[in-house]
């Protein structure tokens, strides 16, 4: 309880925590379709050093499941433990699994394979913008790769350790594309400081301030 109390509370001190990652999107209206379209993007990539201490502090609580300060096993002990509170810490437990399956963003090819490119070559990016929770109307999204798998990927390539398979693939994608590893992972940590390891910490204090010895 201790160690997960004093992760979250450096993170909290963070000056990116409670922040959302940015990105800024240049649209285009034609006022006779009054069709919106993306004409520029910018993913607004932080330097890494800005939020790399948070992205360690975290990993057991957010990103491992075995480790004992883990969402899953803090709460699950604090329950077995505390009969009175059984059932209280199932939504922080199922919300982490709904923020790891969601997208924030997407990403894949939907032009089928790209051609080689030369020096000198240019080739076009399409950005799609959707509601929040939703993917662009009429995009499918199968297929296609969520900002999680990218942070995940990069994450265990180049922060936590070097994962073989994770590094080759990050080390063998465009210089586009690992700007896009580097955002996908700046979401991910800035998400968990802001949604949720706040909640879990604040339910903590206020249980040991109602009485609850743990």
């Amino acid at each position: 309880m201790a160690n997960f109390l004093e992760r979250a509370a450096r993170i909290a001190n963070n000056p990116l925590a409670g922040q959302d990652a940015q990105f800024s999107v240049q649209m285009r209206l034609d006022l006779r379709t009054r069709e919106v379209s993306a004409t520029g993007f910018d993913s607004q990539v932080l330097p890494e050093d800005d939020w790399l201490t948070m992205a360690v502090r975290m990993r057991p609580i957010i990103f491992l499941e075995n480790d004992p300060v883990s969402v899953k096993n803090l709460t699950t002990q604090i329950e077995r433990e505390h009969v009175l509170l059984r059932g209280q810490l199932r939504s922080a437990r199922s919300g982490l699994a709904a923020w790891k399956r969601h997208a924030f963003v997407y990403a894949g090819n939907l032009g089928g394979t790209p051609p080689s490119m030369a020096s000198g070559d240019v080739r076009r990016q399409m950005v799609k913008i959707g509601p929040p929770g939703a993917s662009p109307s009429g995009v499918p999204v199968e297929g296609l790769a969520t900002d999680y798998d990218y942070a995940n990927t990069y994450l265990n390539a180049m922060v936590w350790h070097s994962d073989t398979d994770k590094s080759i693939e990050y080390q063998d994608a465009a210089e586009y594309m690992k700007q896009h590893y580097r955002k996908c992972a700046e979401i991910r940590v800035l998400s968990a400081a802001k949604d949720i390891i706040p909640p879990l910490r604040r339910w903590i204090l206020d249980a040991r301030s109602d009485g609850h010895d743990f």
